[in-house]
Parts: C-alpha cells; structure tokens; sequence
C-alpha cells in the first residue's frame, strides 16, 4: 500500500471521492492546504492547515494576490517529512504554496505529481509545455478532464476523474428514486454574476406557462454580498413570473447535499465558465439528469448529444434544453438512467483507483 499527500491551496470536496477511494482501498492518504472552506466534508479526513508566513503575509499585502500564501519553508518541510509519502500531488505550479511543496518532495526524493484542470492534451501553449519539460524530468501529471481520444503526447495527462462523492450501496445499478412530476430543478453554485442565476430564470421564464415545475437555488450565503445577491434573484424571479416556484437551501453542510440531490429531479449548471464543475456529478451519482453548458470542463461526464448541454450563454437554447428533458415524465426518467450509466462507467471507483496506482 502506498501513501498519498495532496497539496492544495483549499482544501474543496472535488478531492473526496479520490481520497475516499484510496483509503477505501487500503491507501494512507493525507492532505495540506492553506484555507478550508466552512461548508466542507471532513468525513474522510482533516487536512493539516498552515498559517501563511511573514513573507506571505508582507508579499500579499504589496500585490494582493492569493498565489503568494505559502507557510515558513521548514515548517512545511518538517510536515512533509513526518507524513513520509511515497506520492506528493500537488495543484499547479503557479502558486508560491505548490513550489515550495514541490521543491520540498525533489528534495526529498519523493514521486511529485503535477494536477491540473486543463485538457488531457493541451494545445501548444504554456500547459503542454511545462507538462512536457515535467514529463521530460520525470514529473507526472494528471487531470479530471476526460477525452476519449486518449492521445499520448509529451503534453498529455493522465486523466483520473472525479469519482463518486458518496458511499453508495451499489455502483452497478441506477439508484432508487421516486420521479416527481411537475420536476423539480435544482442549481447549486456559489452567489457570482459568473455563474449565470440569471439565465436559468430568463431561460425558466420562457417554459413557465407550458411546465409546472419547481426550482432551488443552493449555495453559500455567508456574508452580505451573498444575501445581496439572493435578494436580486428572488426580485428578478418575480419578474419573470416564477418568484412562487422559486425557493433557497442555503449553508447546507456538505454530508446533507446527497439528500438535497435525491429530492430534486433535474440539475441545471447554467455557468459557461466551468474548468471542472463537480455539482452536476454528484447530482448525478444520486439519480438526477443534467444540463451543462457545451464547453463546461466536466462535460464529458455526461452522455454525447445536445439533451444535456446548451449553446454557452445562450439563453433560448437553455431553455430548449430544459424543456426536452421535462416534456415528460418518460423522457427525464430516461435522461436520469442515460446519466447515470455514463459517468458509472468513466468515473466508477475501480476506474478512479487504477488510475492513481499509475502514479506510485
């Protein structure tokens, strides 16, 4: 059995159905990070947390830039030592935290591995290229983006996907769900312009006089910018004429989002900024549908086809989109079963394991 350590500038649930896996799997796994985030799932671990040093902190305060937090070298040195892992897996390179942990695993003679969130080959630009010089050292990468074409290439990537979040009874069938009808959507993402609240209610607004249907809005609203945000949501789904079948399921802890999942029907992500949304697949691992946008990183997770994605930003084709699976009962039961044999069979335990033994 090998022993794993992720570094990671936050600590973010996307890492634990990988660590799940491994440590399922007999696999020592641990993790160091420089922020957690409050609404995080520490089930499976608690990741080590360092406090920035004097130079970070000075550094931050001239340039105002997150890539700067890095701990006290030795401190981190003495943490990696102590953990003694055979794989360090670190999340770029751009940040000063993630050069100095790979530095420190050269140093000490440890597998480093390189995890990023482009595409498992690049086009010639900045990531084939330092893929191909780590490669050329000896440095493995992987990425969650998946592409069948599999190509191999001094740019190209392992590809581990992001597994299944949650400890489901079987991984072999569709899991028990009762379909309610008129369906029930849900969206779950952070309260940002970016991720296009908006053009799911515009798009909403377009269907309402035709589907009964229901919608929720989750995610964090923990300051005053988030409940600011929520108030615009809820007058601009007045506007459209859906403010009655619009409801919030704020600051739900991470262990309460399966059942959040199983009570809705449909997940919509309307974002087309996306490098690796993980929302539409755990709502998928608990027997939704989904709709992404065309160029959304996690695309792939999903069956081919124009059912399960829209236009980028493409207001119309949204709600086309949405009104193809919810025409009736048959077509989103249908939908569901589509989506959760796709990502089953990319992104099933054993395919994510086998993947991460590569590295060791």
């Amino acid at each position: 059995m090998a022993k794993f350590l992720f570094c990671l500038p936050r600590y973010h649930t996307n890492a634990a159905p990988w660590v799940r896996s491994l440590q399922h799997a007999g696999h020592k796994v641990s993790m160091q990070c420089m922020t957690v985030g409050p609404t995080e799932s520490y089930a499976e671990l608690t990741p080590v947390w360092h406090r920035a040093s004097r130079l970070s902190d000075w550094l931050g305060r001239r340039f105002g830039a997150e890539r700067y937090l890095f701990p006290a070298f030795s401190t981190l040195y003495r943490h990696v030592n102590a953990e003694n892992p055979d794989v360090v897996i670190v999340r770029g390179l751009t940040r000063w935290f993630m050069r100095m942990m790979a530095l420190i695993a050269l140093i000490q003679g440890r597998r480093l591995v390189v995890y990023d969130q482009e595409a498992s080959v690049p086009p010639l630009s900045s990531t084939w290229l330092r893929r191909a010089l780590c490669r050329s050292v000896g440095i493995r990468s992987f990425t969650p983006k998946i592409d069948d074409s599999r190509r191999d290439t001094m740019g190209a990537a392992l590809q581990i996907p992001f597994g299944c979040p949650y400890s489901l009874e079987s991984q072999t069938d569709v899991p028990p769900r009762v379909l309610q009808w008129p369906p029930r959507i849900l969206m779950v993402a952070k309260y940002r312009e970016r991720k296009r609240h908006a053009d799911l209610l515009h798009a909403l607004a377009r269907l309402a006089g035709r589907i009964e249907f229901q919608l929720t809005f989750c995610g964090e609203e923990a300051d005053d910018r988030d409940r600011e945000y929520c108030n615009r949501l809820r007058i601009l789904a007045t506007e459209c004429g859906v403010g009655a079948r619009l409801t919030f399921q704020n600051n739900v802890p991470y262990p309460a989002m399966m059942d959040v999942y199983r009570n809705h029907d449909l997940f919509v992500l309307p974002s087309v900024t996306e490098p690796a949304a993980v929302s539409p697949l755990e709502a998928v691992w608990c027997g939704c549908a989904a709709i992404v946008a065309r160029q959304s990183g996690t695309r792939a997770y999903l069956p081919p086809g124009e059912t399960f994605d829209f236009r980028d930003g493409d207001v119309a084709d949204l709600a086309r989109a949405i009104s193809g699976m919810s025409v009736s009962p048959c077509a989103l039961s249908s939908a569901q079963e589509m989506c959760w044999r796709r990502i089953n069979r990319i992104a099933h335990d054993e395919v994510v394991l086998s993947a991460f033994e590569q590295l060791v």
